[in-house]
């Protein structure tokens, strides 16, 4: 406990001195008040010895300012002087002083009270210690709170979408079967039709070129109609994806491999503009789940990285795969990233920052509830420089088994 003693008559200070010196106290000496002052704002005081009558700032004016500052009011402060009677008492107590000792100062009273403002400096440290951690552990609670309800308030909106999404697909799958029948009709027709249209003679030369404008748009029409018909397809079975809830077969797999296969599955997405680099665990990490439903999961996500890349240009894609508590897949990319206004909204249905036509929107929704159906959370956020990253955490089985999927 470093103390300071302002006293500006030199033998009082001399004694004082001895005795600390003796009981081996760090101290400070002061002379006068606006000195002391000086010193606590500069020297780390832990215990103040304060003569009442002292020149440039008497005792309580010091003791005033020690305990109206925020910074030094934990400062145990003691006022030395030669006034005996009650009144000079309270009024040392009510500028401030936590201690009194009335000269000439006895060794005994003087280590005494040392010894008690010890205490109560280490209890006060103490509490101030303790007050940090439960300030920094409630923050910590409310800031997972607030992860929490928004995670609960995702998984129930991402629900409620997916029961909506299934009665959309089955809505639009009816009349989508229609449809590609009758284009895989047309074509059929057209091929013969348009063998007559080609062949039969036309008197009126611009009857005969709007035929022949006909047979070269056909084509093209049926072909556009098919590739329509088809966007359509992908996109019902990617809300029937989305809203699948019903319960899969689980098998026991080496996640690590099903990372490696979705790398493979996307190779033709990245050869050209991205260059990978993975990081496994040495040791295979084992996962009870869907495996092509994990691996859909992956790919989404790695896809996802692809066209955030392309968009500038080129780039790289990092993927890292540990396990302690949990298993915990990165993929990050140096893409432009994610606006930060659209941080919270790309795990809603159709929502999408790429351009039109590019994507359906529906890629990372999927990949939110895989991963959430196996007990597991996904999130995201951008990286110093440029790209996003992307954490997926999914808990390690209970108890090894033997069978591998």
């Amino acid at each position: 406990m470093r103390t300071l003693v302002a006293e500006d008559g030199a033998v009082a200070r001399r004694i004082i001195e001895s005795y600390l010196q003796k009981w081996n106290v760090p101290y400070v000496l002061a002379e006068n008040g606006r000195d002391a002052w000086n010193i606590i704002k500069n020297d780390g005081i832990d215990i103040a010895i304060v003569d009442w009558v002292m020149p440039e700032m008497d005792g309580l004016d010091l003791i005033r300012k020690i305990k109206g500052s925020s910074a030094f009011r934990h400062i145990y402060t003691i006022l030395l002087t030669v006034q005996d009677r009650e009144d000079d008492m309270v009024l040392g107590f009510e500028a401030g002083a936590d201690d009194y000792i009335v000269k000439p100062v006895n060794h005994s009273v003087l280590s005494s009270r040392l010894k008690a403002g010890k205490r109560i400096t280490e209890y006060y440290q103490l509490i101030l210690r303790q007050n940090k951690e439960l300030m920094e552990k409630s923050l910590l609670m409310e800031t997972l709170v607030q992860q929490k309800s928004r995670q609960l308030f995702q998984a129930e909106k991402m629900s409620t979408l997916g029961m909506l999404a299934a009665g959309v697909a089955h809505e639009i799958n009816n009349p989508l079967t229609f449809i590609s029948g009758n284009v895989q009709m047309l074509e059929m027709f057209w091929a013969e039709a348009g063998c007559a249209v080609r062949e039969a003679p036309y008197a009126d030369s611009g009857k005969a070129e709007k035929m022949k404008y006909i047979q070269e748009k056909m084509p093209q029409v049926i072909g556009g109609m098919q590739n329509g018909v088809r966007r359509i397809t992908k996109i019902v079975q990617e809300l029937c994806d989305f809203s699948r809830q019903e319960k899969e077969k689980t098998v026991l797999f080496n996640i690590g491999n099903s990372i490696e296969r979705a790398l493979d599955l996307c190779a033709n997405r990245l050869k050209h503009h991205v260059t990978v680099s993975n990081e496994m665990c040495q040791d295979a990490v084992l996962f009870r789940g869907n495996r092509s439903r994990i691996e859909q999961a992956f790919v989404n996500l790695i896809i996802n990285a692809a066209d955030a890349i392309e968009e500038v240009g080129t780039g790289s894609l990092y993927v890292r795969l540990t396990k302690e508590e949990r298993i915990t897949i990165v993929i990050e990319d140096t893409g432009k990233g994610i606006p930060q206004h659209c941080i919270e909204s790309i795990w809603e249905p159709f929502f999408t920052t790429k351009p039109q036509g590019k994507g359906t929107g529906l890629g990372l929704p999927i990949s939110y509830t895989i991963i959430r159906n196996h007990g597991g959370s996904i999130a995201v956020e951008n990286r110093p420089g440029g790209g996003a990253r992307f954490t997926v955490s999914l808990p390690v089985p209970d108890a090894p088994v033997l069978e591998l999927g």
